[in-house]
């Protein structure tokens, strides 16, 4: 079976990106380990060349590499389904993932153009032209041609994937909810009374919020996220930012 990137859980058919407590949690669910590969792309070939770019909602950018050139390193596919754990210090937002993986060039295994195969060779990226086996990417220009710009890799091994965090919105909704019912003394009193208090209507504001986010963001209207999540934040008390 052809090789190809993927964050998709087979079980829940979504990409598996998980929150929770500060953290980001990214699980690898590319076909790594099939039983019978795309030539060059069983599982021990995925050796050498792995990473994941978190972009920020600051555009502020944090890499886990196996090269040694990031901010973390991490381990590469043929040990296993990458995993990687980010806590993130920039709050609610859009936040992009992106996964670049390669196999390292195998010697004996029949490369074939139709299936567009990428090779990482001696620290550098290549792309086949021509059908061949044992044609070292270095000195076979004929055969292969070198890639300087990793966003260039196809969708086969460089997967992006936009998430949305919103975990300070819902604590501002919880929040608001306890200030209206018990510090503000309201619980038990009328609908009407409630519907008056600031804390209240801040509460409504930010479910409204957190609602509308995922039917959004299933509905690509990233703009609207964006909308949403900064109107949040600026109905956050002083002291209370988000």
């Amino acid at each position: 079976m052809n090789f190809q990137t993927s964050l998709t859980n087979p079980i829940t058919d979504a990409p598996d990106i998980v929150v929770a407590s500060g953290v980001v949690s990214i699980q690898d669910h590319s076909n790594y380990g099939e039983s019978v590969p795309e030539a060059g792309h069983a599982r021990s070939a995925f050796a050498d060349f792995y990473k994941i770019l978190i972009t920020l909602p600051t555009a502020v950018t944090y890499l886990f590499s196996s090269l040694g050139d990031g901010d973390e390193t991490v381990t590469t596919p043929n040990a296993g389904d990458p995993e990687v754990d980010y806590t993130y210090l920039s709050g609610d937002g859009q936040y992009f993932v992106t996964i670049y993986t390669l196999p390292t060039y195998d010697p004996s295994a029949a490369y074939v153009v139709s299936t567009a195969p990428y090779v990482y060779y001696n620290t550098k990226m290549y792309k086949l032209i021509l059908d061949g086996t044992g044609q070292q990417p270095d000195t076979s220009p004929t055969y292969w041609t070198e890639v300087t710009d990793i966003d260039l890799l196809s969708s086969k091994y460089r997967l992006e994937q936009r998430t949305v965090i919103y975990v300070d919105s819902k604590r501002l909704y919880a929040r608001k909810v306890y200030n209206a019912n018990v510090v503000n003394g309201i619980i038990g009193d009328n609908w009407e009374k409630l519907t008056r208090d600031l804390d209240f209507i801040v509460a409504l504001e930010a479910l409204i919020g957190i609602n509308a986010i995922p039917i959004l963001l299933e509905a690509s209207r990233f703009t609207e996220i964006d909308t949403t999540i900064n109107l949040l934040k600026q109905r956050a008390s002083v002291g209370e930012v988000l």
